[in-house]
């Protein structure tokens, strides 16, 4: 699959109030009689709230292959909604993909607004793509090992173009005792670390972002696959690196985890953002375990079972066949099913049921020592004070203790806000909160 980006353009930000543009691009400027001139801005990412629940199962039903909503489409109201689905769950490239390939005539702004959604995903792809290989280099000279994991992985390995598969950021993972060296080469090419936690109890990476003009790269810096102990212990940096395979797109020094580990991630990175359905992580779940050998399968089965996360693998592969009608290979969900069926078999288990803010109850409990408990919950309470200053646009030191307090307040809010565990959820839209989440926005 292949767009022409000469003629990119996206959702103009001020003619969207409910967006908030996460990456972006000035793309014209128009002068009006008066003198004023006008500035349109180019979203590339955007977070907004959820999408209606009929726009996304309209959609979920359109990446399955399904014909049956053409009708549907041909009201504008419902041509935005799809769109606006589209972009929040990440698969605006996939879902022209599938449309280019049907019979059927669908509307004609459908297609354009959907178009340039994913020819926008197609340039800032291109842009985070050169960076990356930079990055690689960078710290390949500076004899640190590196994994890319998560969504970069998919989107090069699965995927007929990256693209195909939005990310806000790239995520890295490093031995713990390099990590140190891989940020100091991070600030050497111009990064600079902006998360909010700092610590190595509660968090297990560090956020750095460089702006470029007009495109802001975020690189995710791990020393663990996971913050939760419970699915940190289930993989680290070696077993992803015995398996790794070459991603020859990001040049020589680009490594990703095995298939088989990949789905293992796809499954606890779910979990991890509170059993979310966001649809693009639903679909690396849905493509990895599609492309399953029978070898494969068998190293996946033991690999959920040693890491105790089975019940967890056989959530995540049920949820996609939902959404997705995945062709699930013969007895995998059996295989997987004993070891976890029931709730008390594995402590990953738990996580599927419970709520947010008892899931971080969990992770506090399963911290190895009251040491270790005690800063989990120190590092969680307190927010990096340069974060706060810059966050809310203050100079004067004077201001942090307000600062911390009401970010204590937000973030305590937030938690308790977000209800029922999604997983008892059946709308196909409880996965946008997760999205938004991940992106770091908020108050």
């Amino acid at each position: 699959m292949s767009f022409s980006c000469t003629e990119m353009s996206l959702l103009p930000h001020n003619d969207r109030p409910d967006c908030k543009p996460i990456s972006w691009l000035p793309l014209r400027s128009r002068a009006w009689g008066n003198g004023r001139r006008e500035t349109v801005t180019l979203m590339l990412l955007s977070e907004r709230s959820g999408p209606a629940p009929s726009s996304v199962a309209v959609l979920a039903g359109l990446l399955r292959g399904e014909e049956t909503s053409l009708g549907w489409l041909t009201n504008a109201d419902n041509q935005a909604a799809c769109v606006a689905a589209a972009q929040a769950h990440g698969v605006a490239g996939l879902l022209v993909q599938q449309l280019r390939r049907s019979s059927l005539p669908y509307p004609t702004a459908f297609m354009t607004r959907l178009t340039r959604v994913a020819r926008a995903e197609v340039v800032i792809e291109h842009c985070h793509r050169l960076e990356v290989m930079r990055v690689l280099s960078a710290l390949h000279d500076a004899n640190v090992k590196t994994v890319i994991f998560k969504g970069t992985a998919v989107a090069y390995t699965q995927h007929t173009h990256p693209a195909l598969r939005p990310r806000n950021d790239t995520d890295l993972l490093v031995k713990k005792e390099d990590w140190d060296q891989a940020a100091q080469v991070l600030h050497r090419l111009g990064y600079k670390r902006k998360d909010e936690i700092r610590g190595d109890v509660a968090r297990n990476q560090g956020e750095f972002v460089r702006q470029e003009r007009c495109v802001r790269h975020v690189l995710d810096l791990h020393w663990q696959v996971s913050d939760r102990p419970v699915f940190a212990a289930a993989l680290d940096f070696d077993t992803l690196m015995q398996g790794a395979v070459r991603i020859a797109a990001l040049g020589s020094f680009a490594w990703a985890p095995a298939p088989v580990h990949m789905l293992l991630l796809a499954c606890m990175h779910r979990v991890r953002h509170y059993n979310s359905d966001l649809l693009m992580w639903l679909y690396d779940i849905h493509l990895l375990t599609e492309k399953l050998k029978d070898r494969e399968v068998d190293e996946f089965v033991a690999a959920a079972r040693r890491g105790k996360i089975s019940a967890i693998c056989d959530a995540g592969i049920r949820r996609a066949a939902e959404h997705f009608h995945t062709k699930i290979p013969d007895r995998l969900l059996h295989r997987l099913r004993p070891a976890g069926a029931a709730h008390g078999a594995e402590l990953s288990a738990r996580y599927l049921v419970l709520p947010p803010w008892r899931a971080r109850l969990l992770d506090l409990m399963t911290q190895p020592d009251w040491t270790k408990r005690f800063r989990f919950i120190c590092e969680l309470a307190t927010s990096d004070r340069q974060y706060l200053l810059d966050r809310y646009q203050r100079t004067r030191p004077a201001w942090l203790p307000v600062l911390y307090a009401r970010r204590l307040v937000w973030r305590a809010r937030k938690l308790l806000r977000s209800g029922a565990s999604p997983a008892r959820d059946s709308g196909l839209a409880a996965g946008i909160g997760s999205r938004q989440a991940h992106m770091g926005q908020g108050n």
